[in-house]
């Protein structure tokens, strides 16, 4: 459950409150095929996982290792970047951006595929109402 493990570090070590470890998971499970994320969602071990989030109960893990191996291997098996559907390119430069931080997980939800386009090579990528910092 290398996504949960990514959830728990960012909770515990990044001190994320859980309606941003709600995002981020959220913006994780859009990489994923139907068939993907909905094995992961109702994984019983994933659904304790979330209702035990938002409880005072909840045991942090400390030196957990986070294996981005299935997400990466995902992005890697995708398409040359010049063959994807506008999208599946608009979700790898959201999940590339949010992982480099420049794209926060509010802003993934915002980003609207039928205004992004494709403009000399280039993504221009269209996020709608960004929150204000």
């Amino acid at each position: 459950m290398d996504v949960m493990n990514f959830l728990a570090h960012g909770l515990d070590k990044l001190k994320w409150k859980p309606s941003t470890a709600k995002a981020y998971k959220s913006a994780i499970l859009q990489l994923f095929s139907p068939s993907g994320w909905t094995t992961i969602s109702e994984n019983d071990l994933f659904q304790l996982f979330l209702k035990q989030m938002n409880s005072d109960s909840f045991k942090r893990l400390h030196n957990a290792d986070i294996d981005l191996t299935p997400i990466m291997s995902y992005l890697h098996n995708l398409r040359d970047n010049f063959q994807l559907d506008i999208t599946d390119l608009m979700a790898k430069t959201c999940f590339l951006l949010a992982t480099c931080g420049f794209l926060h997980p509010d802003d993934l939800a915002c980003t609207d595929a039928a205004q992004c386009s494709i403009k000399d090579n280039t993504l221009m990528l269209v996020v709608m109402f960004p929150k204000e910092r």
